[in-house]
């Protein structure tokens, strides 16, 4: 996760197979992004029959959300924002009901308000709160950070000294208190914020995706290929950082 290697070495619980069907390609750009699109809208409470409001609906985790939120919840209609050059784009996924393009409709938090069960939020969007409903729940993987959840982040081999755990502690309560300041607008509401990390299990990429991606019905958008050169991956990373990208980069170790 954010490096390039031609071999790594990694625990077996975080690998998935590929289905047959599957070009390693495609298969490259399901993981971080489509497992954190998952459980995000899991913390969300997202279920069947739902309208679910995603931000970013094109972007590398909005579009998997996107799908998700369609396909997998099965929600009853599924209302995202893009920029204009991603209009397209979201219309050949074809999994929204209703595409917002935000940099026509500035103020489209406003034309949704009280419209969402469910916002899973992609991009930071502070005025997202305003979609859901009294009482709904904004799932977030750039706002408003839940320090708590940075156990999820350590791993088994690289365990804590005391002071290392004090550090830990001291940036878990620092964090929450910025996110106690950041969600007033949203206690005032009565709207729920949830924060989510992304966390590696091949078993649920496994179980979520590989259905989608052998019948064909998941195709995600990449929106280019790099080779596995010093430049290529630079150029791809700049890219990520310039922002804007149209679902997925990639960058192939060979043919």
């Amino acid at each position: 996760i954010g490096s390039v290697g031609e071999y790594v070495v990694t625990d077996e619980r975080y690998m998935a197979h590929i289905p047959d069907s599957v070009e390693f390609t495609v298969a490259a750009s399901i993981p971080l992004a489509g497992l954190t699109a998952k459980q995000a809208l899991d913390a969300g409470g997202a279920h069947e029959g739902q309208s679910i409001f995603v931000t970013g609906g094109m972007g590398g985790v909005g579009m998997f959300g996107s799908f998700l939120a369609r396909h997998h919840y099965k929600a009853k209609d599924v209302t995202i924002t893009v920029s204009t050059a991603k209009v397209e784009p979201a219309e050949k996924l074809g999994v929204a009901t209703r595409i917002v393009d935000y940099t026509k409709d500035k103020e489209y938090a406003k034309t949704l308000e009280n419209t969402a069960d469910l916002v899973f939020d992609a991009i930071g969007d502070k005025s997202c709160y305003l979609v859901a409903k009294p009482g709904a729940t904004v799932s977030s993987v750039v706002l408003a950070p839940d320090g708590n959840n940075m156990d999820n982040m350590l791993v088994e081999s690289m365990p804590l000294s005391w002071f290392g755990n004090l550090k830990l502690a001291l940036v878990k309560r620092l964090m929450n208190l910025a996110r106690w300041r950041a969600t007033a607008d949203f206690r005032a509401k009565n709207v729920k914020c949830v924060h989510t990390f992304g966390v590696s299990n091949g078993e649920e990429i496994e179980e979520t995706f590989n259905p989608f991606l052998a019948s064909g019905l998941l195709k995600p958008h990449i929106q280019e290929v790099f080779p596995f050169t010093e430049e290529g991956a630079r150029t791809a990373y700049d890219l990520c950082s310039a922002g804007h990208v149209t679902g997925k980069i990639v960058i192939r170790i060979r043919d």
